[in-house]
């Protein structure tokens, strides 16, 4: 008898194991922990989908590493999300890599911009000295173009950017906040949640320009409900028009792939949990609480899911000329002195 009650517990307390174990799932961050966007995605998100999900980070150059990772091996198992960000979009664009946007399909994407500040005793038009890191680049042409006015030539851009410029390489994240807060540049770009919690409240800081959003209905920028002074506005104050011309279109195309790019969740095309994650990624969206949270940590930035990120692609696609790409690779070649890849093959898709 207390053999059959030893097998029968056994047994119930096996099947109740198994029946409250939660299911589990995998997002790839191709970054250095922590990732405060994604943390505060997750912890949402789990809620809704009601399954475990972790972060396994694969760092490496430029971010490329993760994401060619991601294209060769972790796709493969329908338990694995993948994080692609704005730096990837960049070398989507410009840079040797094995990862492609077309093999995937997204469960969506948060429309972000970048946040421009500078130090508030500096005159960047006397000199701008900033620090890389990967998804500089678009913000630094548009500091350009600031502190050098309207150009008529790419060879006068350049002129200006050697004689004012100096571009910082070689800092990890925490020397580019801490070079900032010390004065050592005094301009800086960091994505809002960034901005709002750690780099505005070092001392001097002040906000010069968001990089606004990309709106999904007429394929243009339009101001950030976050801060409401772009980069157009900004320099039409300064300047008197609106920035126009070629090098301000290769800027366009570049800062579009960052910033709407920005904070990609995409898997295999064939995953089989595909549905399940958008339409719990939508309900966590507009869960009152959980939108909350996101306005709060994430800031107001509008969610795209399914259809609506296939959209934006659709607007990047019209944007992606031949001329702005070569216009791109001439820029980071001869101004950047970065090895960058002309892909004309974009231009035609």
């Amino acid at each position: 008898m207390k053999r059959l009650l030893l097998i029968i517990m056994t047994y119930f307390l096996i099947n109740v194991s198994f029946a409250s174990a939660k299911d589990k799932f995998t997002t790839i961050a191709p970054q250095n922990p922590n990732q405060p966007w994604l943390e505060v995605v997750n912890r949402e998100w789990t809620k809704k989908l009601d399954a475990e999900l972790v972060i396994k980070y694969h760092p490496g150059a430029k971010d490329i590493p993760g994401a060619n990772a991601w294209e060769k091996e972790y796709q493969h198992d329908p338990k694995n999300i993948m994080l692609l960000h704005g730096g990837n979009a960049e070398s989507y664009l410009l840079d040797e890599i094995e990862y492609d946007y077309k093999n995937y399909a997204y469960v969506g994407l948060q429309n972000l911009s970048q946040v421009v500040g500078k130090k508030k005793d500096s005159d960047p038009e006397k000199g701008v000295k900033i620090a890389y890191s990967s998804g500089s680049n678009p913000s630094v042409m548009s500091i350009v173009m600031m502190v050098c006015g309207p150009k008529a030539t790419l060879d006068e851009y350049l002129k200006c950017y050697n004689e004012k410029f100096t571009y910082v390489t070689g800092l990890n994240n925490a020397e580019i906040a801490l070079s900032f807060a010390r004065g050592e540049t005094n301009v800086t770009r960091n994505p809002p949640p960034k901005w709002n919690l750690e780099i505005s409240q070092l001392p001097g800081a002040e906000f010069w320009y968001s990089h606004g959003i990309l709106d999904l209905k007429t394929g243009k920028i339009v101001k950030d409900p976050n801060y409401p002074v772009t980069f157009e506005d900004a320099f039409e104050k300064r300047w008197g028009k609106k920035p126009s011309g070629d090098f301000y279109d290769a800027y366009l195309l570049l800062r579009n792939h960052r910033d709407v790019f920005q904070r990609v969740l995409a898997v295999k095309k064939d995953n089989p949990n595909l549905p399940k994650l958008r339409s719990t990624l939508q309900a966590t969206i507009n869960d009152a609480e959980s939108g909350k949270v996101f306005k709060e940590k994430l800031g107001d930035y509008p969610w795209h899911t399914g259809d609506e990120v296939m959209k934006l692609f659709e607007i990047l696609k019209k944007q992606t000329t031949d001329k702005n790409l070569k216009t791109l690779v001439w820029w980071h070649e001869n101004a950047f002195k970065q090895k960058v890849v002309y892909k004309p093959q974009l231009a035609k898709n």
